[in-house]
């Protein structure tokens, strides 16, 4: 049986089994390099390499043309670094918002597991209250919080040993680790005091760490983050949160905007009957969950709506008359989707013990002994072929 074979099978019976949600050890996980990657040893022959770090995206900090601050995507606006989304689907630089935005990662001081609701059923808004309507694809600035279930892990480890088995080069031991670059932040400043805010936080691609930050005088009063799952940093407050799931067939649709004529998907030229096809699978989609949003918001999912299909940040309420002070996830506590794997460890400290994991998945698959995934070249007999 080939090495890929071997972890096929140990793969599949991997199914059933839940790992426990852990941390690593913050006093010694950079002394795991050392030893995962010894250059005498089994790992460093099948893994070969060291540890790479996650790369910076776009800067658009001294941007001043706010047209230059998205593009055009398949499904939508893509924003880039300092491009905030804002109402009538319009963008603004983030800098005119909020100020001391922090270039590197962020990362949360600590978690707590948040179940979705069984009810699938968001609470009713009130007639004093205010929906604030946040709706993306997805975002594509990474934190340091890391969340996964064990399936992901064990794709992770296929999809690697079987680049690694056809030749492909440049592979590199961090390659191993699903979702590297951490779950992205969106950022949602809210800045209207008009009333008390029913936060709707929407997505359909990915998991999310909403980040909410509100100017002076702001009440939230419930928050429901719709989606496939993912994390919270609430704010301040009295106030109920909801995890609405999109996963399961019989709870939440999946989020979906109405296709517009910005969408790539729409204006591209020539693109021909893949793009109808598309389109009209978008629209479905749109019909499907706005009904839901209608039951239960008494408006289309389109109404008031702020968001991108690719966004970093959104703003709620009107540009403030000063930046107000931007909040930061480093001390904060947030509320995590519940996942088998969650880290809020720098990669230094994370990667070792993820690989160490993925290690002994390898090993058991290989029957105890890793060795036999790489094994020493061997001399045939005289007229045989030689390995």
């Amino acid at each position: 049986m080939s090495p890929v074979q071997l972890f096929l099978a140990f793969a599949a019976m991997c199914g059933a089994v839940v790992f426990l949600s852990l941390m690593p050890d913050e006093s010694g996980g950079s002394d795991g390099v050392v030893d995962l990657m010894a250059e005498d040893g089994i790992a460093s022959q099948i893994f070969g390499g060291g540890l790479t770090a996650a790369t910076p995206s776009d800067d658009t900090e001294n941007e001043t043309d706010p047209n230059k601050l998205r593009s055009a995507d398949f499904y939508g606006w893509k924003a880039k670094d300092y491009g905030v989304a804002a109402y009538g689907d319009s963008i603004l630089h983030l800098n005119t918002i909020v100020e001391d935005y922090p270039r590197g990662l962020q990362y949360p001081a600590s978690y707590r597991f948040a179940g979705f609701d069984p009810s699938c059923t968001p609470r009713p808004p009130r007639e004093d209250e205010v929906i604030a309507n946040v709706s993306v694809g997805y975002g594509d600035r990474p934190s340091g919080l890391q969340a996964f279930d064990t399936d992901a892990l064990i794709k992770a480890s296929l999809s690697w040993l079987e680049r690694k088995y056809k030749g492909s080069a440049n592979l590199t031991p961090s390659q191993l680790v699903p979702d590297r670059d951490g779950m992205a932040i969106i950022d949602v400043i809210v800045t209207d005091t008009s009333a008390p805010q029913y936060l709707v936080l929407q997505h359909w691609m990915s998991d999310v760490l909403w980040n909410v930050m509100l100017a002076p005088g702001v009440e939230v009063s419930h928050i429901a983050v719709v989606g496939p799952g993912g994390a919270l940093n609430p704010p301040w407050g009295d106030y109920d949160i909801q995890f609405l799931s999109t996963r399961a067939a019989d709870c939440v649709p999946r989020v979906a905007r109405t296709p517009r004529p910005t969408w790539e998907m729409v204006s591209r030229p020539g693109a021909g009957q893949m793009s109808q096809d598309y389109l009209a699978e978008a629209r479905a989609a749109y019909d499907n969950y706005t009904a839901w949003f209608l039951t239960h918001f008494d408006n289309f999912a389109e109404s008031n709506v702020v968001g991108f299909y690719v966004t970093k940040h959104v703003l709620v309420g009107p540009v403030p008359t000063t930046p107000i002070p931007y909040r930061a996830l480093e001390g904060a506590e947030v509320l995590v989707t519940e996942k088998d794997y969650v880290f809020v460890s720098p990669p230094e400290v994370r990667d070792p013990f993820l690989i160490q994991v993925q290690l002994d998945i390898l090993s058991d698959a290989a029957g105890g002994d890793l060795a036999l995934l790489a094994p020493a070249p061997m001399q045939r007999e005289s007229g045989e072929a030689t390995r």
